[in-house]
């Protein structure tokens, strides 16, 4: 996976960071940096907000998608 997998949005007035399951294409998505308050946060923080993402995309295969990681171990 590359960083570019993390998509960051803009909407209604608040940043949103998204990723995808590249097994069922689920989509998870979270609010970063309530109401724009900071203008720079999101450029400072780029890199930690994607490692959260991965992270949260991990919590997923291991929940969702744990019979596949199974599977690939035998």
């Amino acid at each position: 996976m590359h960083a570019d997998e993390v998509r960051f949005v803009e909407r209604q007035g608040a940043r949103y960071y998204a990723i995808e399951c590249p097994v069922c294409h689920a989509a998870y998505e979270h609010q970063v940096n309530p109401h724009l308050r900071d203008p720079g946060f999101l450029e400072e923080f780029r890199r930690e907000i994607r490692m959260v993402a991965f992270d949260m995309l991990v919590n997923h295969l291991l929940a969702e998608h744990g019979d596949l990681i199974d599977e690939g171990a035998q």
